[in-house]
């Protein structure tokens, strides 16, 4: 490790070392469960490392084209997909659509 070899991440509690690899699985797997789309901040505290650790993850995440980082929130494009599906159907439904309740609802 010393050499470089293997690059470690360790956790804020010292308890758990994560490679770069595992780390992104993970960050993928947590936004997931969330909808498709987190903060930061709130990505850094549920695994358990510094947001230092998640930025850059996170940003090779989007370079992959596996989300987008919209202020300080990962979205996924399945947060988009389910998002537009709701924006038709109330469309659909209403005839039309308040900015100011979508901003609302999902936090624009």
């Amino acid at each position: 490790m010393s050499q470089g070899k293997i690059q470690l991440i360790h956790t804020q509690d010292g308890k758990e070392y994560l490679t770069p690899q595992k780390l992104a699985k993970e960050i993928e797997q947590i936004v997931a469960q969330n909808m498709g789309r987190m903060s930061l901040i709130d990505i850094a505290s549920y695994i358990g490392v510094g947001i230092e650790v998640v930025e850059p993850t996170v940003l090779d995440l989007c370079a992959q084209a596996k989300g987008q980082l919209i202020n300080s929130s990962f979205i996924t494009p399945v947060y988009i997909e389910n998002f537009l599906e709701e924006l038709g159907e109330l469309v659909s439904d209403l005839g039309k659509v308040s900015l100011s309740d979508l901003t609302n609802k999902h936090w624009l």
